[in-house]
């Protein structure tokens, strides 16, 4: 019998032609990728840097789509040719505790070796209500680990504003309790990099490692320059108790064994992960002057909003150097390196931390300099006066940072012109009056289907479970009404996307 390889053979392309799949073959030069996109080559990258170091790894992608992850299976399907070329299956899952539950397979080839691959490297996908009932799978996955070539990637997807969710959603502290280091990207260039650390993480810790991903940065763009000698993965040397760091896996759980591998994440690959953070840059002082008193610690896309906000305030970096102002990026988020933050805060008064929703990073700022001798004042949520600072609810912008810092900053600058007229127009736009502005309900596209198959009958009651298309109808039902039930029924077996 003939067999036929499926595979796409690369033709000669003439000189300086280019093609779409460029983003994603080459090695080289300069793209544009989405944030989805950039999350559908890095793990084809991880395979070819694999190749270059003389592995031969499997890709391993599952999990439930859902926004800001809602286009990503899409996007896989899309490119599965590509996928083929590099060993990579994608498999939705039916749920997500089974996607968590199928990747914890995969870091089995140790005890089941395979002929062809030397690990697996897997990658889960899902958004706020998936890890939530995903949540005991991922922790299960987390405490079995991973073998020597194989490593678990969590691309969480965080709906702050519950945009398409019905409640809002931050996955950081579900994480912490399971034990999953958390490293957030404030670019989609670092979609890319800290894709592929988490994956170095997660193979020399034994962590499963999760990328806090958010809807602004998933559906926005970037010119992205390729090399592929980076990022440049550094692997520590870590000694616990005096022994160099071995990581184990545990696939039992049994109930005496388990205390002991509790044991080892927390006080053994907790400290690999951060030694890893450390040796490897993800944390680091990106503005630092001679003399500074004040520094702003930030993450993520808070950071991103962080420059913005100083731009919009007409603050560059030689002004914030010139006012003592430190600027602290945290790339991984948990567990925090508190070494890395006593030394980033060394000879400062005062630290504000700038951040989303609930202040997980705040408070591991002040546990890491609670025991100085005379360390600075930390706040962040809320100011000096306990006063409210940043929301602990929906999401962060520029201009709500921009408010928040603007107090802090005046008194250290010489020149402040253009951060009055900012604060002063970001206060008259937030007083502005919208009463009069004509509303309109939400409703669905003319042509769409779901505008007469959603119409509830006269003296009925339905239920919208106001995610995806069944939403609009609660607001615009003419002759029935709207019951938001629980959306447990409908998501009993399949995702929550």
């Amino acid at each position: 019998m003939t067999t036929v390889d499926a595979r796409r053979v690369e033709e000669p392309r003439p000189a300086g032609a280019v093609s779409l799949d460029d983003r994603f073959r080459l090695d080289e030069g300069r793209v544009f990728l989405t944030g989805v996109q950039a999350l559908v080559r890095a793990p084809l990258d991880q395979v070819r840097r694999d190749r270059r170091a003389g592995l031969r790894t499997g890709g391993f992608i599952t999990g439930y789509p859902g926004s800001p992850l809602g286009g990503y299976d899409l996007a896989l399907k899309q490119n599965r040719t590509l996928l083929d070329e590099h060993d990579i299956v994608h498999q939705m899952g039916q749920n997500e505790e089974l996607a968590a539950s199928a990747l914890m397979g995969t870091q089995l080839l140790e005890r089941y070796p395979h002929s062809r691959y030397d690990g697996v490297t897997g990658f889960w996908y899902g958004k706020g209500p998936g890890m939530d009932r995903a949540g005991d799978s991922l922790r299960h996955g987390n405490f079995a680990g991973t073998t020597t070539h194989g490593a678990v990637v969590v691309l969480s997807g965080e709906d702050h504003e519950a945009k398409s969710s019905s409640l809002p959603y931050e996955q950081e502290y579900a994480f912490a309790h399971a034990g999953i280091p958390v490293l957030y990207p404030s670019s989609v260039a670092e979609f890319l990099s800290f894709s592929a650390h988490a994956v170095a993480m997660s193979r020399y810790s034994g962590c499963w490692v999760a990328l806090k991903l958010v809807g602004q940065l998933c559906d926005g763009g970037q010119t992205i320059d390729l090399d592929p000698a980076q990022p440049q993965i550094v692997v520590p040397e870590v000694e616990i108790d005096g022994r160099p760091f071995r990581k184990w896996q545990d696939h039992a759980f049994f109930p005496g064994k388990v205390v002991e591998t509790e044991r080892h994440v927390f006080t053994e690959r907790h400290p690999a992960a951060v030694a890893y953070t450390k040796v490897n840059g993800l944390n680091e002082i990106t503005v630092r002057g001679g003399s500074d008193t004040l520094g702003i610690v930030t993450a993520g896309k808070s950071y991103a909003d962080t420059l913005q906000a100083l731009r919009d305030l007409g603050i560059g970096e030689g002004d914030l150097r010139a006012a003592g102002v430190r600027l602290i990026k945290i790339g991984a988020i948990y567990p925090l390196d508190a070494e890395f933050v006593r030394e980033a805060a060394r000879d400062l008064d005062e630290v504000v931390v700038v951040e989303e929703k609930r202040p997980i990073l705040e408070d591991a700022v002040k546990v890491a300099l609670c025991n100085l001798a005379s360390g600075p004042r930390v706040h962040g949520k809320r100011d000096l006066e306990d006063r409210v600072r940043f929301a602990q609810y929906g999401s962060l912008d520029a201009d709500a940072v921009a408010r928040g810092l603007a107090p802090v900053l005046r008194p250290r600058l010489r020149e402040q012109i253009i951060l009055d007229r900012r604060t002063e127009e970001l206060a008259s736009v937030a007083g502005r009056d919208y009463s009069a502005t004509l509303k309109r309900a939400p409703n669905y596209c003319s042509g769409c289907p779901h505008n007469v198959s959603t119409i509830v009958p006269e003296g009925q009651v339905a239920g919208a479970l106001r995610v995806a298309t069944s939403s609009p109808r609660s607001w615009t039902s003419p002759s029935g009404r709207s019951t938001p039930p629980s959306r447990s029924a409908a998501r009993a077996s399949r995702g929550s996307g």
